[in-house]
């Protein structure tokens, strides 16, 4: 017994337009005396005449599941009009079916502003707040500033470099007048 051959391939879904960068599915039905034909395994061709799409000339092939439908992931790069050509059982001849798709640009998200001020308004200044003061009533013992040791002697190191460094100011300073 001969096998069938199919005599036809029809595209599947409806959809004729892309999305640029995003992954499309592309579904054709193998058919046979204008009916789906059942067969699994049989090559499908995809060829596109958009090289970044399909880069080969034979294009890429796919085998149609026990459907007889062949699917095919595309990515478009760019947007504009382009050609798919599904080709059953070979790539230079048996059936085949043509689509032609539209590629429109990604959709471009642009941030929501924020609101800015308006150039009128005015800014109230809060009121001065009232600053602690220390009271010392007889009988107390006034306490050092609490820190531990080491903070107290960065704090007489940063002293004593900035002593110096005045010293050392004074000294250039005061050179050229003594030389006189």
């Amino acid at each position: 017994m001969l096998p069938i051959v199919p005599d036809g391939i029809a595209y599947v879904e409806g959809n004729d337009t892309l999305t640029a960068g995003t992954p499309h599915n592309v579904s054709v039905q193998i058919l046979y005396r204008g009916g789906p034909l059942k067969s699994e395994g049989v090559r499908v061709y995809m060829l596109s005449n958009d090289t970044s799409i399909i880069p080969a000339d034979i294009g890429t092939y796919v085998f149609t599941d026990k459907d007889g439908i062949a699917s095919y992931t595309v990515i478009a790069n760019k947007a504009g009009a382009v050609k798919l050509t599904a080709v059953a059982m070979s790539a230079n001849s048996g059936v085949s079916a043509d689509k032609a798709f539209f590629v429109v640009a990604p959709p471009v998200v642009t941030p929501t502003p924020t609101p800015i001020p308006a150039v009128n308004e005015t800014v109230t200044p809060a009121p001065p707040s009232a600053s602690p003061t220390a009271v010392i009533t007889p009988g107390t013992t006034a306490k050092p500033p609490e820190g531990g040791s080491s903070a107290q002697a960065i704090g007489i190191i940063v002293a004593g470099v900035v002593i110096a460094i005045i010293l050392l100011i004074m000294a250039f300073i005061l050179r050229p007048l003594i030389k006189k």
